[in-house]
């Protein structure tokens, strides 16, 4: 088995097809397939005949990785062959989740005549998300831009005026 790299909030359906080869004949080189151990919650399936893979929607958020053990073994009477690998699903981030601020609400007095430069209050927020998903910027987008600045990155509010 291999690692296989799913963007979460995919379609669900087939998303990979497990293939085992058996060289006897008859019902001995038939093979079915079953997911036997990992932890697939109620998300993975596989069609015992053909090996196909489905998968129901996957969030990064909830869980960023899976490892599902499928077992494949001959239709041989009894059965006396069979084999397991370890596949690990990987969900890739998707950018599903907006930024929230930690406060919903930042009230804060700031005395007249303040220089400018001053630091009044740092806003901070989080995003769900991770990587290049995950990253926040930050902006005034009122009137008081003119009063007021912002870090970008940081979150940090000075005074501009």
């Amino acid at each position: 088995c291999n690692t296989l790299l799913i963007p979460e909030n995919s379609e669900t359906g087939i998303i990979h097809t497990v293939l085992a080869y058996d060289l006897d004949s008859g019902l001995n080189s038939e093979i079915t397939y079953s997911i036997t151990g990992g932890n697939i919650g109620n998300k993975f399936n596989i069609n015992s005949y053909t090996g196909e893979l489905t998968a129901k929607s996957l969030d990064r958020e909830q869980q960023s990785k899976y490892v599902l053990q499928i077992t494949a073994q001959d239709r041989g009477t009894p059965v006396m062959f069979q084999t397991t690998c370890n596949l690990t699903i990987v969900v890739e981030d998707e950018n599903d989740n907006a930024p929230r601020f930690e406060k919903s609400t930042y009230a804060i007095t700031v005395s007249e005549g303040l220089p400018i430069g001053h630091h009044i209050v740092s806003v901070k927020a989080q995003d769900a998300d991770s990587g290049h998903n995950g990253k926040i910027f930050y902006s005034i987008m009122n009137e008081t831009d003119a009063m007021f600045d912002i870090d970008s990155r940081t979150g940090m509010i000075i005074t501009a005026g």
